[in-house]
């Protein structure tokens, strides 16, 4: 679900030239689906609360998948997949949306050649201002589970052909395909299917691994897990500038995380762990939680098999319960990432 680091002021001072609607101190909130609402981030605040958005399109429940892409400078970027529908030119249709909660602005671009089970992310090279939209698929074939020529990233008995790395230039609204290279053994997880952007390239968890993308150059690498044994609520993000990764502690009998940050000196690449922390949420399983979003400050949102939303704070080790009434959450499907408010409009960015 990609998380975009946004970088210091001299940054965001510099894409605010371009950008001349953004305003990127106005604050910070939350967007969640599939339930369309957005919650005001403020520390200020003893209790957050939820409001109910005006969504750019009209989404039909068991029909359209929805997933959140990533979000850059206030804007989120949605993509959007017909399921099923009486209409058979449009089942397999997909798209993108680019969206702005603040005012309700959006746009949509047409994804060629997509199927859900795709990976996306969302960045830029080395002008920031030239944003690119990434998806990584491959194709499969004799699998029990996968028909000849379909995209599968997710089972791990398919046998592998080719990967490809496709690319939306939002500027000149054109698609390129190029073939890359990854491991067989990369198996991309659905709870993770949103890439982490930073300094020019995004990554994505790959069960074994680390898959990392240079925007730029469109060439991969791979970078070992910090904790290989850890499967449940395993996450990646940023944390004050550092790509990182939230594992568990290999003890499903308590609610244990460490905290891994990566370092990078020249072409070396190590694993620091930044502190471990154990989730004082009145849930003793690991199982009782999912972890939605890593925060840049050091928040994690989450949420609990009661459908609580929940900000948690390693520094200090405590939480906040976000206000939810009226709204049902889905503990299974639910999605949320952070977002800078801002009136940029999506027309800028293309």
């Amino acid at each position: 679900m990609a998380d975009v680091y946004m970088g210091d002021d001299q940054t965001l001072a510099s894409i605010s030239t371009r950008l001349p609607a953004t305003t990127p101190k106005a604050g910070r909130a939350i967007f969640f689906l599939p339930n369309n609402t957005s919650v005001p981030v403020d520390d200020h605040k003893e209790q957050y609360s939820t409001v109910k958005l005006c969504m750019p399109l009209r989404f039909e429940e068991n029909r359209d998948v929805v997933t959140i892409v990533g979000t850059y400078c206030g804007i989120v970027l949605l993509h959007v997949h017909v399921k099923n529908t009486s209409d058979t030119n449009k089942t397999g249709f997909s798209h993108i949306v680019l969206y702005n909660p603040c005012t309700g602005m959006s746009r949509s671009v047409r994804d060629p050649n997509s199927l859900s089970c795709s990976v996306y992310g969302f960045g830029y090279g080395k002008n920031p201002s030239d944003f690119k939209i990434v998806r990584l698929r491959k194709t499969t074939y004799k699998s029990s589970k996968c028909t000849p020529g379909v995209v599968s990233m997710f089972y791990p008995n398919s046998i592998l052909v080719n990967s490809y790395c496709d690319v939306l230039t939002l500027k000149s609204s054109t698609w390129i395909t190029t073939e890359i290279s990854l491991d067989q053994d990369a198996i991309f997880c659905e709870d993770n299917k949103l890439g982490t952007f930073l300094n020019g390239v995004l990554y994505w968890f790959a069960s074994t691994n680390i898959v990392a993308l240079s925007v730029s150059d469109l060439v991969t690498s791979k970078i070992n897990l910090p904790n290989p044994h850890s499967y449940t609520n395993t996450h990646l993000g940023t944390w004050h500038g550092y790509l990182c990764m939230i594992t568990d502690t290999n003890n499903l009998l308590d609610s244990g995380h460490d905290l891994w940050i990566l370092k990078i000196c020249s072409v070396n690449k190590s694993w620091t762990k930044e502190c471990s922390f154990t989730l004082g949420l009145g849930v003793d399983h690991i199982t009782q939680y999912r972890i939605l979003n890593i925060m840049g400050d050091g928040r994690i949102l989450m949420v609990d098999t009661s459908s609580n939303l929940i900000i948690y704070h390693i520094s200090n080790r405590s939480y906040k319960k976000l206000n939810t009434s009226g709204s049902v959450i889905d503990f299974r499907i639910v999605s949320g990432i952070e977002y800078v408010k801002s009136r940029v409009s999506p027309s800028e960015l293309c």
